[in-house]
């Protein structure tokens, strides 16, 4: 692969990375403000276990779950990124991590 296209790809998806980080972001921080809690979601002495976790988000409702969608989105082109970056034979990337010159 050029190393010009290559530059160009893995610019791109940084890019994307960084705006689904900040809408992300936006959505937690919409989740924090506009979010309605049930009366006794903080009591619970139970041990959580997966379904009460989800029991949770269903009882808080869907903008928790958009807040989660989004997180997992921006997780997932956060590590194509860094695998497609690692995967490149880019020289200012690899040069100092195995301290081989090329």
């Amino acid at each position: 692969m050029d190393i010009l296209v290559a530059k160009r790809r893995l610019r791109r998806l940084t890019i994307v990375t960084l705006i689904l980080l900040t809408f992300e972001g936006w959505a937690g921080d919409a989740v924090n403000l506009f979010a309605i809690y049930p009366a006794n979601h903080l009591s619970s002495i139970t041990p959580y276990s997966y379904f009460q976790y989800i029991e949770n988000v269903r009882g808080i409702g869907p903008i928790l779950l958009a807040h989660e969608i989004v997180a997992l989105f921006a997780l997932g082109f956060a590590l194509s990124t860094m695998l497609f970056a690692l995967s490149v034979n880019y020289p200012a990337l690899t040069d100092g991590v195995s301290g081989v010159k090329r």
